[in-house]
């Protein structure tokens, strides 16, 4: 008679975890996508500044806000591949995959923060 382990969680509540500490991040993202980031992308665009040294924030930006499409299917993409092959190190990989999109979260709306400082005109 094979018992399972005492510390195995069900896979529901370990990805039930997953969507609840993603869901903050995900809406905070979503309308950055839909309201911050098209007039951050306009105002950059009437600005000097694409043809300058720091337009990689704008870049680093707009692959990280339009990547949603990537980011969804290597999620899937790790979610079957954990299930299928790795079952034992669920809770650890869905608990990184979380941290890195958490991050990028927070990294795309720190850029778009920093973006927003660089086009306020300077003191004269």
């Amino acid at each position: 008679m094979n018992t399972p382990p005492m510390n195995a969680e069900i896979p529901a509540k370990i990805y039930g975890k997953a969507i609840l500490f993603l869901l903050p991040a995900l809406v905070m993202w979503l309308a950055a996508r839909v309201f911050l980031f098209p007039r951050l992308e306009y105002l950059w665009a009437g600005t000097n500044l694409s043809l300058s040294a720091v337009h990689w924030p704008i870049t680093t930006t707009t692959a990280i806000m339009r990547g949603e499409g990537v980011a969804l299917i290597a999620t899937l993409a790790l979610s079957i591949l954990t299930e299928w092959r790795f079952r034992a190190s669920r809770r650890t990989i869905v608990g990184a995959a979380v941290f890195l999109l958490n991050s990028a979260a927070i990294t795309g709306l720190s850029l778009m923060c920093l973006l927003s400082i660089l086009l306020v005109p300077g003191p004269r």
